[in-house]
């Protein structure tokens, strides 16, 4: 059997130094070249060129990592700022303002108008209760009780009349000097007709609160000594809590105490009275 001898332009070493071939011995008889066996690969501290020594090295791509991660940083953080800012940035999907259309910013600008500190009570205040047209009472009561005000009524100055008797007189006046509360009611006789002592005072009772206590009597006399007026006088502590303490006076103008009410019968004549008038404080004599 012929053998083939090895390749002389194969290598499977580096280097100009020749490997070791190890001796083989020449079998007896046998004068020829000795029969080809393999060269086996001795240890050596040169790589094999041309051979990956183990899996590719990574180095080269996490440069495209870190490519990534800075591009994806700044995205986040354009778009917090576009969202903070209030601008149209990633998530805004509110619609723009229209042209000329007013913004809540312009329109708190422009300051409301100035309240008066006590506006005048107007006839079309809320709906009220007829059993509180009493003194304190708001318009709304007494339009609730008596209708609509005639054609004499004053605003400006605080003063509201009605018409009971058929007619366009002033049978009933409201005063309110102070507030929404009515400060002083003026009550006259049907038709000028006088009332009696009696008659004069239950008119004005019906306009008392009901926790009105009498306290004591007085007469009020004009400038040449003659008898005008007779004072009743009643102290009702709800009405303290509606009106001012400087609201309530005795019948010298000094300060009383709160709550104090004068319940007024005006003489025609020695016994007749033409009206009858309830208020907050005393009248003075």
């Amino acid at each position: 059997m012929n053998q083939h001898p090895p390749d002389p332009n194969q290598s499977f070493y580096s280097g100009n130094t020749p490997p070791y071939q190890p001796y083989h011995q020449q079998q007896p008889g046998n004068f020829g070249q000795p029969p080809y066996q393999p060269m086996q690969q001795p240890y050596s501290n040169n790589p094999i060129p041309n051979q990956p020594s183990g899996p590719p090295p990574r180095k080269r791509r996490r440069w495209w990592v870190w490519v990534l991660v800075i591009i994806g940083f700044m995205v986040v953080v354009g778009s917090c700022n576009a969202m903070i800012s209030g601008g149209k940035g990633v998530g805004n999907t509110d619609a723009a303002t229209p042209t000329g259309a007013p913004t809540q910013a312009s329109q708190l600008t422009s300051a409301p108008p100035a309240k008066p500190t006590q506006p005048a009570p107007t006839a079309t205040s809320a709906t009220g209760n007829p059993a509180a047209a009493i003194l304190g009472g708001t318009l709304a009561d007494f339009i609730a009780r008596y209708g609509k005000l005639n054609s004499y009524s004053n605003p400006a100055n605080g003063q509201y009349y009605f018409a009971l008797y058929g007619n366009d007189k002033d049978d009933l006046t409201l005063q309110f000097v102070f507030n929404k509360h009515a400060s002083a009611i003026l009550y006259d006789a049907p038709d000028n007709k006088y009332w009696s002592y009696t008659q004069a005072k239950d008119a004005c009772l019906t306009f008392l609160p009901s926790d009105a206590t009498y306290q004591r009597k007085m007469t009020v006399y004009d400038t040449t000594g003659k008898a005008q007026d007779e004072q009743l006088v009643y102290v009702a502590p709800s009405m303290a809590s509606l009106f001012p303490a400087s609201a309530f006076t005795d019948e010298n103008g000094n300060n009383t105490r709160l709550g104090t009410i004068g319940l007024i019968l005006t003489h025609w004549d020695t016994n007749t009275y033409l009206t009858c008038t309830v208020q907050i404080g005393l009248e003075s004599k």
